[in-house]
């Protein structure tokens, strides 16, 4: 089992369904054909730097690597698949790292956006939805997560505050 992040550069506070676009664009990106943003390659070498990439590592230690396959530089953004059972301790990593090269960092499975601080601004830091996923149980309540389905009491979709940017 697996756990996948991206980030990638921003200028303003991501949502979850242009988050979902940005991944299946650099998904299906062939990374020859884009360029390279200068902020995904510094994300990059000190990501790798704490966590070597799977290929790097003598046969004998691969199975202790967080990566099921190597993160990767795809044009602007970084793609990481994790081991599940690292996927707590990486994804804090990553998500601290994202904030300081100023990138967002986006959850596909939970539908968790964390935008970095130059964006947020004192507004929402964390844009979570999708109707089943584990990003329906925030643990954190300082951030701002809407959710995927039904308001109370609605019948259109509907918002929930859960966390707030600081």
């Amino acid at each position: 089992m697996s756990f996948d992040l991206v980030v990638w550069p921003a200028s303003a506070v991501t949502t979850v369904e242009d988050a979902d676009r940005k991944y299946e664009q650099l998904v299906t990106c062939e990374p020859e054909s884009a360029a390279v943003d200068p902020r995904a390659v510094a994300f990059h070498r000190e990501l790798t730097a704490r966590y070597p990439p799977r290929s790097s590592l003598p046969m004998g230690q691969r199975a202790d690597s967080p990566w099921c396959c190597d993160p990767a530089v795809v044009g602007e953004g970084v793609l990481m698949t994790i081991v599940w059972s690292a996927a707590d301790t990486v994804s804090r990593f990553v998500r601290e790292l994202a904030a300081r090269h100023d990138l967002v960092c986006y959850d596909p499975e939970a539908g968790e956006v964390h935008s970095p601080p130059s964006v947020r601004r004192g507004s929402m830091s964390v844009l979570a939805g999708g109707a089943g996923s584990r990003g329906n149980t925030a643990k954190d309540t300082r951030s701002a997560s809407p959710r995927r389905g039904r308001g109370a009491g609605s019948d259109r979709p509907g918002l929930r505050l859960v966390r707030r940017g600081l």
